[in-house]
């Protein structure tokens, strides 16, 4: 699960790929709709 290891590693400040977390948040917010 990349994708939450992803979004916890910005959370910490440890990766700049911010274009990744807008991507992981639509899907995210898709599979919730």
């Amino acid at each position: 699960l990349w994708l939450l290891r992803e979004a916890e590693d910005i959370r910490q400040g440890r990766t700049n790929n911010f274009e990744g977390l807008i991507e992981v948040s639509q899907i995210i917010r898709d599979g919730i709709q």
